[in-house]
């Protein structure tokens, strides 16, 4: 009776190293995946932050880029204003000569 018994015990404490031995690999799968969780938390925080700083050199070069065409349509129009201006200067002189030929 008492072999049963030892038996029977032996029985239930391998059973339960087994499932012990169960426990802690499965607490080591949890804690691995737990920690390749937090690393990939960090690089997606470092990619976030690698975007937001190209994100901040786009709009400063857009920026940039935006003064300088308003820069060069500005003096597009400044050099057409004094394209016109010439035109209207060489017009009246040369209405003025055809007047002072008429006469």
């Amino acid at each position: 009776a008492l072999r049963r018994q030892l038996a029977a015990a032996e029985a239930r404490g391998s059973a339960l190293a087994d499932q012990l031995a169960a426990a802690v690999d499965e607490k080591r799968r949890q804690e691995e995946a737990q920690l390749g969780l937090l690393r990939e938390k960090e690089a997606l925080k470092q990619n976030v932050a690698e975007l937001r700083a190209a994100h901040d050199q786009i709009s400063m070069k857009t920026a940039k880029n935006v003064k300088a065409q308003e820069d060069f349509h500005q003096q597009a129009m400044g050099v057409e204003q004094r394209k016109a201006q010439d035109l209207e200067h060489r017009l009246a002189t040369s209405a003025q000569r055809n007047e002072d030929l008429e006469a």
